[in-house]
């Protein structure tokens, strides 16, 4: 019976943990995304886009970031191309602990600056 649950331990670990690059890419558009609150923070090869979501509850925003955490994110442009991805970083959240938003991690500044103004002029 222990061997049995170890496996099964093992096999729900190994299915949750699946690298980005199985998993499809979250493309969001410039609707998505409050055009305001995009900030590109940090140096290379460390460089965070902080984002906060419209029209998202927490428990949306929470549910997105649970399914795409460590997956890669790219931004669409209003001609349809998409920007450079990033990767899903960590939840943001404001004062009172309450999840608006997430950090998207690029390892080039240019590419963080591209995929914010892409959000910040799209509107």
């Amino acid at each position: 019976m222990r061997i049995t649950y170890a496996i099964l331990v093992i096999s729900s670990l190994t299915a949750f943990f699946v690298s980005a690059e199985d998993r499809p890419a979250l493309i969001l558009g410039p609707t998505d995304v409050d055009s305001k609150s995009v900030r590109v923070v940090g140096a290379e090869p460390n460089v965070n886009m902080i984002i906060h979501f419209r029209g998202k509850t927490q428990k949306e925003i929470d549910a997105l970031y649970v399914t795409n955490r460590g997956n890669r994110i790219l931004f669409r442009r209003p001609d349809g191309t998409t920007t450079q991805p990033g990767v899903w970083g960590s939840r943001h959240v404001d004062a009172k602990d309450n999840i608006i938003g997430t950090v998207v991690i690029y390892s080039k500044k240019q590419d963080a600056r591209d995929a914010a103004s892409v959000l910040r002029e799209s509107h």
